[in-house]
């Protein structure tokens, strides 16, 4: 196998391929995509506005009638993910986990994923 690069009639760079069986292969010569950057911490306000109204206001609800949903909020409120404590890493098992028993798997995976 034998690999040119050579320009084509635009001026584009083509990468020619040539086959031990004869077969020549030509396809533009681009670079790789660049990797789409994963946001993995977002300030309390924007994980917040990853909530529709009715969940944030559900979540405040259940909070008044369920301990544990209550706990969850607090921690929330303490969380300092960053050296100014305004941040949530949606990495962090405590927050997936916790939006996973708050909303369920599939509609936590859209709120950590946006």
């Amino acid at each position: 196998m034998d690999v040119t690069i050579e320009q084509n009639e635009k001026g584009e760079n083509v990468k020619v391929t040539t086959y031990a069986s004869g077969t020549v292969v030509r396809e533009l010569d681009r670079p790789a995509p660049s990797p789409v950057a994963v946001v993995s911490r977002v300030s309390k306000l924007g994980f917040v506005q990853r909530l529709t109204d009715g969940e944030y206001q559900g979540l405040l609800t259940l909070a008044k009638t369920n301990v544990a949903v209550e706990a969850w909020l607090k921690k929330f409120e303490m969380a300092a993910a960053d050296a100014d404590g305004t941040s949530i890493d949606l990495t962090d098992p405590r927050t997936i986990a916790g939006v996973r028993a708050m909303f369920g798997a599939e509609r936590a995976a859209e709120i950590l994923s946006q």
